[in-house]
């Protein structure tokens, strides 16, 4: 593993809210444009500004390194504290207003309680966690806020509307609504991005329905600052970061648009186990994922935690073993959006640092039967708008 790998595992290993002290002799060696890289693509540079940068000198660092990163974090920084002070209150009234119930999920909840900081994790959009039956009402009141259905043109400065059909498409392969977006005129946060999810698929083996009723009947009130909004319970937090990262990282789109194997949501997934694991409701977790066929997503992204941060802990691994599948050959593969998968070559350890992991699976899929892929990259290149 090269040194700028190991340093950047060995901060985000350390959970505590303190600088971390790296070698000086190495850091004056790293290789600061693969690291960067890394970071930037992983979402982990604004925490590596933070726990770092504030403990060095300059003769440690690169100058202008260390002034785009800790720029970033300021900048993420202030980003987040505008959204948590004027979108979510706005977010609240809407839904107040139509009386249906909402949870708040991923980054936006992962920010005020996973980090010593809310500039530590940016994130690029607001998740709600809605029932379907509410959809046709959600929808019509963001649109009368200001928000339309599609995407902010960087080029443009304004909001590309999405095609009906790639609105409808989007439903069905993602169980979430295409983005609503609204331009924000404010120096730092051009735009603001929401969106609304209906249920935790697509995974073929996981049973929907109910399971968002569940989810929002067991909701709890999250406060950052003078934010107040509800989010998921932290059992759910955790089974939905479980999700997203076995989704994430074994389709195949993912993977060829290079957001695939972040390390970021392992960050917060073992942070999720070691701040709480004396107060998860561990039987809740294990008969919930039983019953709504989560166990096999749930097990992959746990096991592969714990390759990455191996201290889990007693309480993960006993869960994991009430949740153990007989056939453990899909933890190497990849293609989950097909019936059938195929095999990795390289090792998880390796992956994760690997600069384009689509290369090392590009011939396979082009000439096997990846027809879900397929299928989505033809109606992509036909319906959605270039940015």
């Amino acid at each position: 593993m090269k040194t700028e790998y190991g340093l950047i595992l060995e901060m985000c290993r350390d959970r505590t809210d303190i600088e971390v002290q790296l070698d000086k002799d190495e850091l004056r060696k790293l290789d600061w444009a693969d690291a960067l890289w890394f970071m930037s693509l992983n979402k982990i540079d604004c925490m590596f500004a933070r726990k770092t940068i504030n403990g060095m000198s300059w003769s440690e660092i690169n100058k202008i390194v260390a002034r785009d990163l800790r720029c970033k974090y300021l900048a993420t920084h202030y980003r987040n504290s505008l959204v948590y002070r004027r979108i979510i209150p706005e977010i609240v009234q809407i839904f107040e207003s139509l009386s249906v119930d909402f949870a708040m999920s991923k980054g936006v909840v992962h920010a005020s309680r996973l980090y010593g900081s809310i500039g530590e994790r940016y994130f690029g959009d607001i998740d709600l966690m809605v029932r379907k039956k509410d959809l046709k009402r959600i929808k019509e009141a963001f649109v009368l806020a200001g928000y339309t259905s599609g995407e902010y043109s960087f080029s443009k400065g304004v909001i590309l509307e999405a095609t009906p059909e790639a609105v409808k498409f989007y439903e069905m392969t993602t169980h979430q609504t295409f983005p609503f977006s609204k331009v924000f005129d404010d120096p730092v946060t051009d735009f603001i991005e929401i969106d609304l999810n209906f249920g935790l698929g697509p995974d073929r083996n996981m049973k929907d329905a109910g399971l968002t009723d569940r989810l929002l009947a067991r909701r709890t009130m999250i406060q950052c600052g003078d934010a107040a909004f509800p989010g998921l319970s932290r059992e759910d937090l955790v089974l939905h970061c479980c999700l997203e990262i076995f989704r994430d990282t074994t389709a195949v789109f993912h993977i060829k648009d290079q957001d695939d194997l972040k390390l970021y949501q392992f960050v917060e997934l073992s942070r999720m186990i070691a701040n709480w694991a004396g107060e998860l409701d561990w039987p809740y977790m294990t008969s919930t994922a039983t019953e709504f066929g989560l166990d096999k997503p749930v097990y992959y992204a746990l096991y592969y935690c714990g390759q990455v941060f191996p201290d889990i802990g007693p309480l993960t691994e006993e869960f994991l073993r009430s949740i153990e599948p007989e056939d453990k050959s899909y933890l190497n593969q990849y293609g989950a959006e097909n019936k059938q998968g195929a095999e990795w070559e390289m090792p998880f350890i390796e992956r994760i640092f690997n600069k384009d992991r689509y290369e090392l699976i590009r011939q396979t899929v082009e000439t096997g039967d990846f027809g879900a892929f397929k299928k989505r990259e033809d109606f992509a290149s036909k319906n959605f708008q270039p940015k």
